[in-house]
């Protein structure tokens, strides 16, 4: 990835697509009088090759200064891809762009392959403004068959009804499902049970959807009969506020865009803390899984999640169990959902320290289960010096008395979270028909 930045200020996000006439075209359109830097998505035939960051005072561009940065770093890339689909080598990107549609090589664009059906389903609680914005964001999605289950958790209202049947009126693609006990868990399992299709992809109300999201979550599926889960690219909408970029920086969902399969076997991470360490497969706002397997393995845990005591974890503990099942995790970077990070200081506090909660709850369930304790007990000396090396290198970087409160709140969190999933099973366990 390329495109480090000097934080001095807001910086709007925006993407680029190199086969058309060169054209940065904001994410989210922010208040660019206040932006100095531009950080923009460069992609061909919509797949990614990475970011650059250039100077953009007053959200201005020069096109001609990004036409130069993004050949100086993805020459090779670039060159690689045409030759892939038989052209010649350019020797400089023109402001034209490339205009190499009708020869692409990628399965991805391919008009004669047969596409695979998903569900999509999308938790919610009381956001009907956001879910609107990514509903409009899925009606313009670029695929063959696909539904989408809205799942409403422990409304407060109706308004959540409201605005999906006002979508489902004119799209009956879309459907509405509740869930009255509160618990993101058990939202997913609502929508996992009611999925009309085999593979079911999950995302939240806080992202803007790619068109091209599903077809990117298909070619995951297609890289092997072994895959049971799919994870996608999940970089950032905005960066205006101070508070979006130290999340960016602290808890990175964009650290690579090279395709990668996981399993237990041979295709390994080089992490000491494989496959325990949180981050390593990808986030809960852009997963697909195998319904048949994710139903065969109990579903997510209902322990673990927003809205229980331990506020978080269970994407984490779905993917460890797919590959304890034996299945493979794939991570496809050409499935891009943008999500939009919190913007104020005492949201961003909140959600650092539910992230430490959930990642401790998840590891304390995981070494209460004495099929997985020694594997994740022997990890716990290195995992100690990775935390402490983390937050020597964000103490280094701190910017403001925020940040410091950022790590304490972290911290906090993990602290707590062991306590909190005992809570949470206790309180699973007092329930009719448990069988924890």
């Amino acid at each position: 990835m390329t495109g480090a930045f000097d934080d001095s200020g807001a910086i709007w996000v925006g993407q680029l697509e190199l086969a058309d006439a060169l054209r940065v075209d904001a994410v989210i359109e922010p208040d660019r009088a206040s932006a100095y830097w531009a950080r923009v998505l460069v992609r061909l035939h919509h797949e990614p090759l990475g970011f650059v960051t250039i100077p953009s005072p007053g959200g201005a561009v020069d096109i001609d200064l990004l036409r130069a940065t993004v050949w100086r770093n993805f020459e090779a890339d670039i060159c690689k891809h045409l030759s892939e689909d038989g052209l010649p080598r350019p020797d400089h990107l023109p402001l034209d762009g490339l205009e190499c549609w009708d020869v692409c090589a990628t399965e991805v664009l391919s008009p004669d392959r047969s596409e695979l059906p998903i569900s999509v389903v999308l938790c919610t609680k009381d956001h009907p403004g956001a879910l609107r914005r990514v509903l409009r964001t899925l009606q313009q999605v670029e695929y063959g068959a696909f539904e989408v289950l809205v799942v409403d958790n422990a409304p407060s209202s109706n308004a959540t009804r409201e605005c999906v049947e006002e979508f489902a009126a004119t799209d009956p693609r879309i459907r509405y499902l509740v869930e009255v006990r509160a618990g993101l868990s058990r939202a997913r399992n609502v929508g996992l049970a009611d999925a009309l299709y085999d593979w079911v992809a999950f995302t939240d109300d806080d992202v803007l959807v790619d068109p091209w999201w599903l077809r990117g979550v298909e070619r995951g599926i297609r890289r092997g009969a072994e895959v049971g889960c799919v994870t996608g690219f999940v970089p950032p909408a905005s960066l205006v506020e101070s508070a979006q970029r130290y999340f960016d920086e602290r808890i990175s969902w964009t650290s690579s865009l090279a395709p990668r399969v996981y399993d237990l076997d041979k295709r390994r991470d080089d992490d000491a803390l494989f496959p325990y360490r949180a981050g390593i497969f990808g986030t809960g706002a852009n997963f697909a899984v195998d319904r048949r397997l994710l139903e065969r393995i109990g579903g997510f845990d209902t322990a673990l999640g927003a809205g229980t005591p331990t506020n978080g974890g269970e994407d984490l503990d779905m993917f460890l169990r797919v590959l304890l099942a034996g299945r493979a995790i794939a991570y496809e970077s050409s499935a891009v959902i943008w999500h939009i990070h919190r913007s104020d200081s005492e949201a961003l506090g909140r959600q650092m320290y539910n992230y430490g909660l959930g990642f401790t709850a998840y590891l304390a369930k995981h070494i209460l289960d004495p099929s997985t304790r020694w594997q994740v007990l022997k990890r716990v000396p290195h995992g100690t010096r990775h935390l402490v090396q983390l937050w020597s290198r964000a103490r280094a970087a701190q910017r403001s008395p925020a940040d410091a409160g950022y790590r304490r709140a972290e911290l906090r969190g993990m602290i707590a979270g062991p306590l909190a999933y005992w809570q949470a099973r206790r309180s699973e366990r007092a329930l009719p028909g448990s069988t924890l």
